[in-house]
């Protein structure tokens, strides 16, 4: 079995380590680090079967200004119909907002 590299090391799903942490820390001094996933003009377009397919097993969704407006308290029936279309297909979801 070949040796893992440091790149296979940092990018494993298996718990924390140091590397991570750090990788984490140092994101916003370093931009390049940070990569655009999906880009996306409505939260309902994003793609559960891309995610499933990528080996994506979760999602953190910023509520204020992703699922809705900013500051709203009331979403879309469809927006509430992807968030669960997500979590059915076995996504781990987290919602959030420092909007209140």
């Amino acid at each position: 079995m070949p040796k893992a590299t440091k790149e296979d090391k940092r990018n494993t799903r298996d718990g924390l380590n140091l590397a991570k942490i750090l990788y984490f820390f140092l994101m916003p001094f370093r931009p390049n680090l940070l990569k655009t996933y999906m880009s996306v003009d409505c939260f309902t377009e994003v793609s559960i079967d891309k995610l499933k397919i990528d080996g994506i097993q979760g999602v953190l969704i910023d509520a204020d200004g992703t699922m809705g407006p900013h500051h709203t308290r009331k979403f879309s029936p469809e927006v509430v119909d992807h968030v669960n279309k997500m979590v059915n297909s076995g996504l781990k979801v987290a919602i959030y907002t420092n909007a209140f």
